[in-house]
């Protein structure tokens, strides 16, 4: 069985897609956010693995935790904003072609979001062996 586990400090940033009145221009702030999340996942992923040939081709299985800092007053809520199907897809989304060839092979995923001192996003990937 083959395992990738990643811990990434900081704030994780949502999937989100790009708002038609920024159609024409630059990326929104959001879009930017989660573009930079994703590029720290796979600068985290390829530091500490490479890059495997060939990615996972199987049936895969995601852990994935978010940890969210306390907030200007250390009142956040796990409940708040962002959901945490969006966290999910942009951590997929930011692992094709580097863990798995594709997301859709994602078959089983346990996710929580969780409120702490410090944020931090941590991954693990699993192939599942039949």
């Amino acid at each position: 069985m083959t395992e990738y586990r990643l811990f990434l400090p900081g704030e994780a940033a949502p999937w989100t897609v790009q708002r038609a009145r920024f159609a024409n221009k630059n990326a929104s702030p959001s879009v930017l956010r989660m573009r930079t999340f994703q590029d720290r996942i796979r600068a985290a992923f390829l530091a500490k693995y490479g890059r495997p040939d060939p990615p996972l081709t199987g049936p895969i299985a995601l852990d994935l935790v978010f940890a969210r800092g306390g907030g200007k007053h250390g009142r956040r809520k796990a409940t708040s904003r962002p959901d945490i199907t969006n966290l999910q897809k942009a951590c997929e989304d930011a692992l094709n072609d580097y863990a798995y060839r594709d997301d859709c092979q994602v078959v089983q995923v346990t996710a929580q979001k969780v409120v702490t001192s410090e944020p931090y996003t941590c991954i693990t990937v699993r192939d599942i062996v039949a």
